[in-house]
Formats: structure tokens, sequence, C-alpha cells
């Protein structure tokens, strides 16, 4: 049955969450003995928990019902001890910003549709803990943009609405990384389009002129090893868009991500995509709503007034604007 296999999913998901948690609190014990005897506490909670999980598929010859009851009290318990932890952290580091990002663990386990728990979205579940794994520190502090893309994308795969992914302007790899996965599973091709140097100083002026050339940290070797390689997985390098390549250019497209900040790229982004995106495809604008990226605010604002286009907005970190064809 198929809430056998989403349930299965979940455990899974739980499984990671719970280690990562374990080599939390190892790592604090090293570093702490003053606070050795409350971090064992919560050691020993989780171990309990971590049984009670194991246990779990033994339920499944029971009702739905009755699962799905064990299972929202595993994750009401598994909200405590992860608050637990992040109280005794922020106590010790309250000062730093990730200790005050991580104490916010209990509000981001609060907020999963739904759906996750009646177990609608079985990817979900599983590229959740991937995208987390692969981007602790960028992820955490964005879980309304990881929920916002994970549930249109499935939503464009479910509906089956044909077309490549693609991303221009990957930094690192964060998002093309999780668009790469869910591209790779369902047989489509995933574009990483990027100049892997940062900001190109021709892409610094006009709105942009008082912008700094930024994301320089990065490499299409290192982007390559952060996401992967695979016959579907097309990487794009170079100054966009004299950079694309034929079978881009003759490509279509269900789902793209414009995260390029500066006005000419996200222009130069939207005029390339939209005609080539099917119909109910979307096209995700990252910073539109940030208050400082004004050159993409302006870029999409100048497309959508020529093309009678709207947006809908996205209450995420740095205000992402959604264009759905």
């Amino acid at each position: 049955m198929k809430w056998i296999k989403a349930y299965k999913n979940w455990l899974k998901d739980t499984h990671e969450r719970l280690i990562h948690i374990e080599n939390k609190i190892d790592d604090c014990i090293n570093q702490n003995d003053l606070l050795k005897n409350d971090l064992q506490d919560i050691k020993v909670s989780h171990k309990s928990l971590f049984e009670d999980i194991n246990n779990l598929e033994k339920l499944y010859s029971k009702s739905n019902i009755e699962i799905t009851k064990r299972l929202i009290e595993i994750r009401e318990r598994l909200i405590h001890i992860e608050n637990k932890e992040n109280e005794i952290l922020g106590y010790t580091r309250e000062n730093e910003f990730k200790a005050i990002n991580q104490s916010s663990s209990k509000e981001y386990l609060s907020i999963f549709p739904d759906s996750f728990i009646n177990g609608k979205h079985t990817l979900f579940s599983r590229n959740k803990a991937y995208y987390i794994k692969k981007n602790t520190d960028n992820n955490l502090k964005d879980y309304s943009r990881l929920l916002t893309f994970t549930l249109n994308i499935e939503k464009v795969i479910s509906d089956n609405i044909e077309g490549s992914l693609a991303e221009l302007g990957v930094y690192k790899g964060s998002n093309a990384a999780f668009m790469a996965r869910y591209a790779t599973e369902n047989d489509r091709k995933m574009y990483i389009i990027d100049t892997f140097e940062g900001f190109s100083e021709e892409d610094i002026s006009g709105i942009d002129s008082c912008k700094s050339k930024q994301f320089e940290d990065t490499s299409l070797e290192a982007v390559k090893e952060f996401c992967g390689e695979g016959e579907g997985i097309i990487y794009v390098k170079g100054y966009f868009p004299e950079s694309v390549t034929k079978e881009l250019e003759d490509d279509q497209f269900s789902f793209v991500s414009l995260d390029c900040d500066l006005y000419k790229p996200i222009r130069a982004g939207l005029e390339f995509f939209y005609p080539r995106l099917n119909k109910g495809g979307m096209i995700f604008i990252h910073d539109y709503s940030s208050g400082y990226w004004e050159g993409c605010t302006q870029a999409v604002n100048e497309f959508c007034d020529e093309n009678e286009l709207s947006v809908v907005l996205m209450p995420d970190k740095s205000g992402t604007a959604v264009i759905v064809r």
C-alpha cells in the first residue's frame, strides 16, 4: 500500500535526523564538561526514541489510524529533544548567530505541511533530509524556501508538466543539487548555469553599479563535486546568455530557478526561459523582495509589465517571486 511506503520514507528521514542530533551531542560533550550531565540526559532520551522508531515497523499490520497516532507521538518527542538540545547550545553560545538560528528548530519542525504526515508527499520526506544534510547552514536559514521549492517541483511533476529543470545562478550548488535530484529521479534534464566565478563585471552597472563583485569562492569543479554528474545533469559555464548551447536553446522547461541577483542576468533569464516554459511551468526568482537587490526587482517588474504577467510572492528569507505560465 502507498501509505506503507510513505511511512517507511518518513522513518528513514527521522532516522537521519536522530543520527545528526547524536553527532552534535557527542561533539558538545567533548567540548564542554560542565554540560555533560544535561547532554547525557538528552542522549538517553534520543536512544529511547530511536528504539521506538525501529519498533514502529511492527505496527504495519495494524490500522492506518493507529500508526498515524504513533507517528505523531514520536514526532512530538523528537521536537522536544531537539528543542532541549538547542536550549543548551543557545545558553553556551547565545551570541552566535548559528546558535540563535538552531534554536528555532522547534518552529521549523512544527510547520511541516499536513500532507507530509499524511504521506501525500513521499519525495518530500526523502529529499528534505538530503537537502538539509548537504547544506545545513544555508537551508535552516531559509526553510520556507525549501518547503515552497519542494511542493511546487512535486506539483509540476505530478501534473505531468513536460520539460527540463534549470537554475541560472547556482553559486555553490545548494538549490541546484536539490533540483538535480528531482530531475534524475524523474528522467528529466537539469541545466546548471553559471559563470562559476562570481559576478561578471559586465553586470555591475546601472541600478547595480553600487554592488561589488561577490560569490567568487566557487568553481565549476567544486559545484560538480557537490551536485554530482550524470547523463541528465548538464553544466553550462560562461556569461549568460552568450553561454547558451544549442541543446539548451532547443529545450523546453517545466521548472526554472533564477538566482543571479542583478538586473542584467535576471532580465536575460526571464527573456530566455519564459518563452520556453511549458504551460503550468514555473519560474522562481530569488531575492525579488529582499530590499537589497533592486536590480532583480526592477528586471522582474519590467518584464511582467511588458508581458502582462503577475508574480506570486513567497515569505521566505530573501523574498522569492514566482511566475506561473
